[in-house]
């Protein structure tokens, strides 16, 4: 598997576990392009992506609290973010929150943003979703990875997909991948996304 940038940069990855890849020396950088090419069964795939920015600028956290019969189905903390969005359009976002460690990955947990309602303006208290409410003495970290219009896109059809339910709904299809086979007439396809993005850890919060 072979990563390389726009910038004359190229590493061949190592890997350290079954479908685990090590980047030792390439490192995102805001406005870089990057191609991964994988072979793999014969074949050759290679995927495309962009680092952009992070914004907003995540300045503070709060924690609002449902109590039970509140507007959500489990009683506790929910998450805030406060930050100023930057000027220009095109910014996007994912959330993470780990709890106690542990990161929080069900499909309730998926936190995605883009700025087409906060263009340059200060983000005021955004609530995160959860799939369960935060109690006391829980140690909650936020983490903010930036995400290119293509990788958000990405991930909010995973969404729709994800949220798709009841008795009228449409049926599941896979999500496009920007991941392709260079050989376009082989039936053999690729499924996910690579993505490349800029992050940051907030200081972990304890919470009273």
């Amino acid at each position: 598997m072979l990563l390389s940038d726009d910038h004359q940069h190229t590493e061949q990855l190592e890997q350290a576990a079954p479908g685990v890849f090590v980047i030792k020396q390439i490192r995102a950088t805001s406005g870089y392009k990057y191609t991964l090419t994988i072979q793999a069964e014969g074949e050759t795939y290679r995927a495309i992506t962009s680092v952009s920015r992070l914004s907003p600028v995540i300045d503070s956290l709060t924690f609002k609290y449902y109590p039970e019969g509140g507007d959500h189905d489990s009683v506790g903390y929910r998450v805030k973010i406060w930050g100023q969005e930057l000027t220009g359009k095109g910014d996007a976002i994912r959330i993470l929150i780990r709890r106690n460690g542990i990161l929080q990955n069900l499909p309730d947990d998926l936190n995605i943003y883009n700025d087409d309602n906060v263009e340059g303006n200060y983000v005021q208290g955004l609530e995160m979703n959860s799939f369960t409410g935060y109690k006391s003495g829980d140690l909650i970290t936020v983490e903010q990875w930036s995400l290119d219009p293509a990788a958000y896109d990405f991930w909010n059809q995973l969404k729709t997909q994800v949220d798709n339910g009841g008795l009228f709904a449409p049926v599941p299809a896979n999500v496009p991948t920007n991941v392709i086979n260079i050989n376009a007439a082989s039936a053999k396809v690729a499924t996910g996304y690579f993505g490349a993005s800029l992050s940051v850890v907030l200081p972990t919060v304890e919470l009273k």
